[in-house]
């Protein structure tokens, strides 16, 4: 599943990485579009969508990348309201899934310890909505 670290082990990750592709998110990055445009300018995304159903069909082929070695690494959450911040978690939530049965992919998802609480509610407060519908 996710991987939690502290900020300082954040940032030690990110200082000692040569194996990996680095795409670090935090509150810079504002709004839906710019999420998206910096996560697939980030892996050389061939699509062009800007909206969720692209970047999850994005995020979870990534059938581009020669060496598919990435850590997307969350400082701090983007700015998005709730419902697209919801989205967004289950997109990477269902993707790291996805990544798990398909090797040769290698993606780690990794949040600030500080965000733990957040991103377990929303998974936990999705999947109760799944399963009552």
């Amino acid at each position: 599943m996710f991987h939690y670290h502290s900020i300082e082990e954040i940032y030690d990750l990110l200082a000692n990485n040569s194996e990996f592709t680095i795409i670090t998110i935090d509150n810079r990055d504002i709004g839906k579009r710019c999420l998206i445009d910096h996560i697939e300018r980030a892996i050389n995304s061939p699509y062009e969508r800007d909206d969720w159903d692209g970047f999850a069909e994005a995020i979870r082929s990534l059938y581009w990348l020669e060496d598919p070695h990435i850590r997307i690494v969350h400082t701090e959450l983007p700015i998005l309201s709730e419902k697209e911040l919801a989205y967004y978690i289950e997109i990477l939530h269902d993707a790291y899934n996805f990544w798990a049965m398909t090797p040769p992919l290698d993606v780690d998802i990794i949040f600030a310890d500080v965000l733990r609480e957040v991103v377990e509610q929303i998974l936990s407060s999705n999947s109760r909505r799944l399963l009552c519908h």
